[in-house]
This record gives C-alpha cells, sequence and structure tokens, in this order.
C-alpha cells in the first residue's frame, strides 16, 4: 500500500497562502488536508466545494488535487463540461484513465457507450466502474477530484452516488466543486445521513476580502498597486479571485501597466471576462433556469419578480428552484431578484434564437401594458421585437415619447416614435405621430424632419387629421423649406375643399401663402398662385390677421392698420394656433417702428415654440430679436440672441435660404461693433447650396453692399445693393423700412460721381416713406448713414425743428454718454426713439419706476433738465444703418 507523507496539510496551506487566488482559503485547504490525512486510517472522505461564478472553485480543487499527489495518494482529476453532458459515463471515464492501463480502459469505454439510455437499463458498467475505483483503492489512499459537477452528464451522477454508497472502510477521498449543493446533483435519496459511510464536508467559498484583493495585486505585481486602479479592480471583479485573476492576465498580457489611467480599460476586461464565463455556465443550466435567466435579461428591473416569473414556461423545477440555481451559480441576486451583472442580458440575449427572442420580447410587453407596467419599459421591449400589429402597441410607442420627451430625453423618443410607425395606427394618429417625429428630428438630421411633414401634408385629406396637418405646415414654412411648403400646401388645399373644415383650411392657405411671399421668386415646380390674405371679418382670425399685416407692410401700405392687423395676430399667444403669422405680424411691427411691441410678439412666439419643441420657429424669433436689437443700437444683445438661435437650432440644420438671413446678421451685428474683419470673416464663409433661393438672400446682398463699401469696394457695393433692390422690387417689398438699401446705394453713387441717380433714390425712398406715415424718421435716418457712410454733403438737408419722436443725428463729440452705465444708455437710446417710459419697461422687462430712475440719473449725469434737452443732444447709434 502507497504510504501518505504526513507533512500533507502543513504543505498545502502553505503553498496556498501566497498564490493568488487561494488568498484567504486557508481553512478549506486545512479542511481537505485532514481529509486526506484519514485516509491513513481508512476512512473515506466527500469534500464539496461550493460557491457561485469565479470565486475560485477549480483554483482550490487544483491544489487539493497538486498536493495529494505529492503526499502520495493516487489521485484523478475530471473536468466537466456543458458539451458532455450527452456522453455517457464522460466525467467517469476521465477518472479511470488516469487509474487504469491502457487496454482496460478500452474495454470499460466500450462497455459504458452501450449504456446510452437515462433509465440505466444495462447495469454492468456503473457497477464495473465501482470495481475499478475501489480496487484501486485497495492499493492506497485514492483522491478523486470532480470539478464543475452541475455540469456531469447523468450516467456519471448515478455512477458517483452508487461509488459513493460502497466506500464503507475504503481509503477514497471524493472532492467535487459546483455552483450549488451536492445533494441537488445527486437527486433526493441522496440524505448524507448517519446511513451513508462517507460523510459529506462541504464548503462555501467566499470572494475576497479587500485587504485579500490589495494583496492580490501587490503580489502579482511585486509593488503596492495604485489605489485607484484597487479600488477600480475590486469593484469591476466584484472581489472573485477568478474573474480578479484572469482581468489582470489579460491586461499584462496586453501590456498594460495597473496605474490609474488603465483603470477604465480594467472594468472593460473584467466585463468581457465575466460575461464569457457567464454565457458557458448559462449554457450548462437546466432549461428552466436558462428560461428564468432570460426573462430577467428581457424584464430588467422593470417587473416585479412575481410578474417576470409569470413570462417563463416551466417544465421541471418551479421558479423557486429555477431561480436559486442562478443565484448559486452567481447570474443572478435575490435582493431583489434581477441579474448579478447588467451587461449579462445582452450576452444571454445574443445567443438566444431570434424566433424565441421575438416572442419572448412581445410576450414581455404584451404583460406589461395589461398589468400596468411603465409605457418607457414597453417601449424598450417593443423596439426589441418584430411589430406586433395590435393597437395597443402603437399606442404604448407614443405615451413613452411623449413622457421621454417631457424628460428631455429626445433620442429616446424618437426611437419610440419611430418604431410605433411599424404598429396600426389610425390616420388621424398617424399625422400626429409624424408631426411630432419631425419636430424632434430637425436638430439632428433636418431632412428626415421634411419628409416626415411632406408625408403628412400629402396624405389623403382627413377631417380628423386636420390639427396636425396644420401643424406640420407651420413646422414646414418655420424650417424655411418654403419652396416644398408652397407645393404641398397648394395641392393640399385643392384637395381639402369639403373635408378639412373651412376654418383649418384658411389657415392652411395663409401658411401657404407666407412660404410663397419668403420663398423663391420663380420656384423650380410651377405652382398656381395663393391668394393673398384677406382682410378678416373675424377679428379673432389671428393667423389672418399676421399674414395680412405682414403683406401691407412689406408693401409700405397703411400704417395704421398694419398695427391693428399684428396686435390681432398677437393678442393670444397662448392658443395652439400656428406661430408663423405671429412671426410676421411681429416683423410688421418693427416696420412700423414699435420695437417694444414687436419685441415682445417675439418673445410671445419664442415661449410658445419652445412649449411645442418647434426649435425652427424658436431660432427664427430669436434671429429678429437680434436684428430688432442691432437697430435700436443693442450690438451685445443682437449678439447673444444670435448665439442662441444657434443653441435652439444649430445653424448646420437650418434650412439654406435661412442660413442667408442668419449670416446677414452676424454680419450687421459686426459692423454695428466696428469689427470690420469679423464681419468679412462671415461673409466669406460657404453658404450651403440653396441659400439664395428666398427672401433672406436680399438681406445678404444688402450687409455684402454695406461692408464693401466701408472697405472702400463702391462698385461691388453698388451691384450687391442694386440687385438686393431688383430683388425686393420684384417680391414688392417696397417698405424702406425693410432695407435701407436705396440709401446705401445712394452713398456708393455719390462716391462714383452719379449725383442723378442718388437723387432719385433718395427721391424715391422719400415718397415710399410719406406714403408709409415715416417720413420724418426716415430722413434722419438717412442723414445718419450720410454722416457715418462718409457720404459728403447731404442731398436733403435734415427738417429745421425736429419732432420731439425723432433725434437728431449725433456729431463727432461723444461726451454726451460719458459716464452712463449700459442700464442707463439702453434706457436713454430708448427714450430718444420716442418710446414712452412703459413701453420701455416691457421692451426691457424692468419696472417702469426703473426705468424713470435711470433716465433721472443720466439726466443728471448728462447736466440736462429733461427729455427734449435728451432728443436735442443725443443720437442712438447705428440707427440710420
Amino acid at each position: 500500500m502507497r504510504n501518505l507523507r504526513t507533512h500533507f496539510v502543513t504543505g498545502m496551506v502553505s503553498r496556498g497562502a501566497s498564490a493568488g487566488p487561494l488568498l484567504g482559503r486557508e481553512p478549506v485547504l486545512r479542511t481537505a488536508g485532514e481529509l486526506v490525512s484519514a485516509l491513513g486510517e481508512s476512512r473515506p472522505g466527500l469534500l464539496s466545494v461550493t460557491g457561485p461564478l469565479a470565486v475560485g472553485r477549480s483554483a482550490v480543487l487544483g491544489r487539493v488535487a497538486e498536493t495529494a499527489a505529492t503526499a502520495g495518494a493516487a489521485t484523478a482529476v475530471a473536468r466537466c463540461s456543458p458539451v458532455e453532458t450527452g456522453l455517457p459515463y464522460g466525467a467517469a471515464l476521465q477518472l479511470l484513465a488516469a487509474l487504469c492501463s491502457p487496454a482496460r480502459f478500452a474495454e470499460l469505454v466500450g462497455l459504458c457507450v452501450q449504456d446510452n439510455s437515462e433509465s440505466g437499463s444495462c447495469a454492468s458498467p456503473m457497477r464495473l466502474l465501482c470495481d475499478e475505483v475501489l480496487a484501486e483503492s485497495r492499493r492506497g489512499p485514492l483522491t478523486l477530484v470532480i470539478d464543475d459537477l452541475q455540469w456531469a452528464d447523468s450516467w456519471t451522477l448515478r455512477w458517483l452516488e452508487a461509488l459513493l454508497r460502497r466506500l464503507a472502510g475504503a481509503p477514497v477521498l471524493v472532492v467535487t466543486a459546483s455552483h450549488g449543493s451536492l445533494a441537488r446533483y445527486l437527486g433526493e435519496d441522496a440524505a448524507f445521513d448517519a446511513a451513508w459511510p462517507v460523510e459529506l464536508t462541504e464548503v462555501v467559498l467566499e470572494p475576497f476580502t479587500a485587504a485579500e484583493t490589495e494583496t492580490f495585486l501587490a503580489t502579482a505585481t511585486g509593488k503596492p498597486v495604485d489605489e485607484v486602479f484597487a479600488a477600480a479592480a475590486a469593484s469591476a471583479t466584484r472581489r472573485f479571485p477568478g474573474l480578479l485573476a484572469r482581468s489582470f492576465d489579460r491586461l499584462r498580457t496586453a501590456g498594460v501597466a495597473p496605474v490609474a489611467d488603465a483603470a477604465p480599460r480594467l472594468v472593460e476586461v473584467a466585463r468581457e471576462v465575466w460575461g464569457e464565463a457567464a454565457c458557458r455556465v448559462a449554457r450548462g443550466m437546466p432549461v428552466d433556469a436558462i428560461e428564468l435567466l432570460r426573462v430577467f435579461a428581457v424584464c430588467g428591473e422593470d417587473f416585479d419578480h412575481e410578474l417576470a416569473v409569470a413570462l417563463a414556461r416551466p417544465k421541471e423545477f418551479s421558479p423557486a428552484q429555477a431561480l436559486e440555481i442562478l443565484v448559486t451559480t452567481g447570474l443572478a441576486v435575490l435582493e431583489p431578484p434581477r441579474l448579478a451583472e447588467p451587461r449579462l442580458a445582452g450576452e444571454v440575449l445574443a445567443v438566444m434564437p431570434a424566433g424565441e427572442r421575438a416572442d419572448l420580447f412581445v410576450r414581455a410587453a404584451a404583460l406589461g401594458r395589461r398589468t400596468g407596467v411603465g409605457s418607457g419599459a414597453i417601449a424598450d421591449l417593443l423596439a426589441a421585437a418584430p411589430p406586433v400589429g395590435r393597437a395597443w402597441a402603437g399606442t404604448a410607442l407614443v405615451e413613452a415619447a411623449a413622457l421621454r420627451s417631457r424628460q428631455g430625453r429626445s433620442g429616446p423618443a424618437v426611437t419610440a416614435l419611430r418604431r410605433a410607425l411599424a404598429e396600426p395606427l389610425g390616420s388621424a394618429e398617424r399625422a400626429q405621430v409624424l408631426t411630432r417625429l419631425a419636430t424632434l428630428e430637425v436638430a439632428h438630421s433636418p431632412d428626415a424632419s421634411d419628409t416626415r411633414l411632406r408625408q403628412v401634408l400629402t396624405a389623403p385629406p382627413d377631417a380628423r387629421s386636420w390639427p396636425s396637418v396644420l401643424a406640420a405646415a407651420d413646422l414646414l414654412v418655420g424650417r424655411g423649406d418654403n419652396e416644398t411648403a408652397r407645393q404641398v400646401v397648394s395641392a393640399l388645399c385643392a384637395r381639402g375643399a369639403g373635408v378639412i373644415p373651412p376654418a383649418a383650411l384658411a389657415t392652411l392657405a395663409v401658411l401657404g401663402w407666407i412660404a410663397q411671399e419668403e420663398g423663391p421668386a420663380e420656384p423650380e415646380v410651377p405652382v398656381a398662385p395663393l391668394a393673398a390674405p384677406a382682410d378678416p371679418a373675424d377679428p379673432g382670425d389671428p393667423a389672418q390677421a399676421g399674414a395680412l399685416a405682414w403683406r401691407l407692410a412689406t408693401r409700405g401700405e397703411d400704417r395704421p392698420r398694419v398695427g391693428e392687423l399684428a396686435r390681432e395676430a398677437l393678442a393670444k399667444p397662448d392658443d395652439d394656433g400656428p406661430l408663423m403669422p405671429r412671426l410676421m405680424a411681429s416683423r410688421a411691427l418693427l416696420c412700423c417702428f414699435e420695437p417694444a411691441e414687436a419685441l415682445a410678439g417675439l418673445d410671445a412666439v419664442l415661449i410658445q415654440a419652445r412649449i411645442r419643441d418647434n426649435r425652427a420657429v424658436a431660432a427664427q424669433a430669436l434671429l429678429y430679436r437680434a436684428l430688432a436689437a442691432g437697430w435700436l443700437g443693442r450690438a451685445e444683445q443682437a449678439r447673444r440672441d444670435l448665439y442662441t438661435a444657434g443653441r435652439e437650432l444649430p445653424v448646420r440644420c437650418w434650412h439654406p435660404t435661412l442660413v442667408a438671413r442668419h449670416v446677414a446678421g452676424e454680419m450687421a451685428t459686426y459692423q454695428q461693433q466696428g469689427d470690420v474683419e469679423k464681419a468679412w470673416e462671415a461673409e466669406a464663409a460657404p453658404l450651403p447650396p440653396g441659400a439664395e433661393r428666398g427672401a433672406g438672400w436680399a438681406f445678404l446682398l444688402y450687409e455684402r453692399g454695406r461692408l464693401r463699401l466701408a472697405r472702400g469696394e463702391v462698385e461691388g457695393a453698388l451691384t450687391a445693393l442694386l440687385e438686393c433692390g431688383r430683388i425686393l422690387r420684384g417680391r414688392h417689398w417696397l417698405n424702406p423700412m425693410l432695407s435701407r438699401w436705396r440709401t446705401v446705394a445712394a452713398v456708393a453713387l455719390l462716391r462714383l460721381g452719379d449725383r442723378a441717380a442718388a437723387q432719385e433714390l433718395i427721391a424715391e425712398e422719400k415718397a415710399l416713406g410719406e406714403a408709409w406715415g415715416a417720413s420724418e424718421l426716415l430722413d434722419w435716418m438717412r442723414e445718419v448713414s450720410f454722416a457715418r457712410l462718409g457720404a459728403g454733403a447731404a442731398i436733403h438737408p435734415p427738417p429745421a425743428q425736429p419732432s420731439a419722436r425723432l433725434p437728431q443725428p449725433r456729431g463727432e463729440d461723444d461726451s454726451t454718454g460719458a459716464g452712463l452705465s449700459e442700464p442707463e444708455r439702453e434706457v436713454v437710446e430708448l427714450a430718444v426713439g420716442g418710446m414712452a417710459n412703459r413701453d420701455i419697461a416691457k421692451a426691457l422687462s424692468v419696472a417702469t419706476r426703473t426705468v424713470e430712475l435711470r433716465l433721472t440719473k443720466a439726466y443728471r449725469k448728462l447736466g440736462i433738465r429733461g427729455r427734449a434737452q435728451l432728443v436735442a443732444r443725443w443720437a442712438p447709434p447705428g440707427r440710420g444703418e
């Protein structure tokens, strides 16, 4: 008989104490050593090492096998695998291969292959294998090590139970490692009570402590490890020895040093290692446990456990038993029941058959919908499933999109709405989804947004969907895609007669007319002209009023009526009507030189646009607010509004025709600040194709002309200014308050010596100004422009006695503003422009009393006594340009 060395226990523990994955395993190694020592007294032993995935079971078994063999015990090791669970006696034959001669082993293999039934109809192989082991034990102590017993084939498990029942007086130690208790795998009859000839010693391995984790890393590197790296290692691996060792080995193989900067890489590697190991474990689990694992992967933490298990379809185990298997393997935790590692969900679902995966997602979504699970969770489930073909699916996705929009999560909202389009939707609901989707997509995919809107506007007319139709038309016109809007709205107006309510059809026609006014003068696709808005019989029709106000303002007709119509259009800023007519009304008030009311209107449009997520109209409101600020001499405010407009909707997502208007605003602001070089940089930036096919191009030409004139390029300036005039005249936009192109062109003509042509332009501007009712204001602005642009002697002198409403041009002496603060200067500039204190307060969003106090301080600093003297001595900068 082989002799067993007595230093077995000491050697096992001393070697294990310094090895990485065996840190802290002294108690279990000592127990194993005692069981091996007992073999010398012919006392059999049974040691079961359990614990979750990557806790280091294999390392412990390896040390037991190594030290047992060194001590003189015959040792055989079998490692079970998921791919061998169907091979009869696979693990048992691995053990016998190390104990028998090759000839005998071949004979046993042949016999075992014959016993290929689960019932064990052929009892001779099982008995023969037991006899072989017992015969070997008579030659001396014997240690049988079986790793990953949870994957052992059923024949081996029955053989192991039979062997354990026959070990009385035999010097045999059986050591197993598995996820759960040994009794689970051997069956209900394996009670391991006093009647059994062998006593079961079961040890549950725990993860490393924090100190053991640091010791492992220090031992592996030969020096103390960076604290940040050590903390990341402990967190990412959950201090599981096997996971920690394999992750660290991969980093070392890749040449990554254990420093703080490598912590993110360690986390990534640990997840990869754990995912690979988890998938191997999952493949070998019972079907019911795999089913529950898949349910957890699909449901996440959105379903209660009781609700989630209702999706599982048990075949053998109860849900509680299946959960126990997942917990003991380390793939799930109990409080509450869920996956131990969220990223495992992707791994589990990736290896799941596509059809089964889709079916599970659909069943989970349907169950969640019936039981009140949140719409966001249902949307996530449906996003991973094929179309359900049921109305509830589309409704749930739309609800989820609305929730995500309120939370500011536009990306997930877009995903839900796109998925909703794959489900059955009524015509009205589909139009609503497309319109909502367009509002969200415009900030990153404007072309896709426009496509959605065209789908709404080209669909067969439906009386129930007209609110979405109006919203879509408003969005498309607000985006600046006026050529397309004009085409589709014109066609829809023709088709919608008798279907869409008359009031809605009239509003739709107004939006089409706005697109016609702002779009290209010569569209690529000929379309019958849309009728101009008529004077609304119903004063409560804001769309008609706003559009007509803009039409009259651009033509320079009936200034008092323009003000009335614009105020009607802006009277109800919080209803659900289209925003573009209100924007046009605000612009019309600017033409009336009513800046306080115009800015209030633009602010109201901006607020409503933001509420509706209409980024394009919000950006336009900010753009025209910037232009108004520049006109009032507030260059810094204009710069801020232009910047905010670009943040509201990135300029790269603006329609090309609006980009031209934005660039014109930048150029105007820089020139007002005296920064000609930056204005030139803005003008030189490349424009998107099609920028010239809209009204905004005329204003860009105007700023280009002013800039060239300031740089001394007189002929180039005149060409740009006259082209600006040609475009505006062709549109019948004659009001000189829209653009001062005639004045600046006259300056260029004077520099070129053509005084007659200059006088002709000035005469035209004066006649138009008189027709508009703003001749004195325009005369004053012209004189300021002449003085600033260096035109020499004025063609027409300013009024001998300026009215109280119109300030005189400021001379070279700038001492009038010395010592004023910026708030005081703002109030002064508005006051000399003719605004009442109340209007100034509204424009600056301050109290009327605050305006009065600032004016009083300004009077004191300037050494004057009242507004009359202020008007006589002050002219706000930039007003004449």
